[in-house]
């Protein structure tokens, strides 16, 4: 996982990132939070990423230690 991450920012995803906009977030109870986003990757260079690349997130999020940590990811072409 590492390499091929380290391929990809070293390569075509250099200067890339990633843009979320939260659309729901909905506790499960005091420490679990269900988290619904538009996300997309904007390349180096891009203002604003064409619509069709656009998808919709969902996020597990649970609280450790008073910290908020990624459980479960998951996406869709939204």
């Amino acid at each position: 996982m590492r390499s091929a991450m380290g391929a990809a920012f070293a390569g075509p995803l250099k200067g890339s990132r990633r843009v979320h906009t939260p659309e729901s977030v909905r506790f499960l109870g005091p420490d679990v939070a269900l988290v619904v986003t538009r996300s997309v990757t904007a390349f180096a260079g891009e203002e604003e990423p064409p619509a069709d690349r656009w998808e919709l997130a969902t996020w597990t999020l649970m609280r450790h230690d008073g910290e908020w940590l990624v459980e479960a990811y998951h996406s869709s072409p939204g």
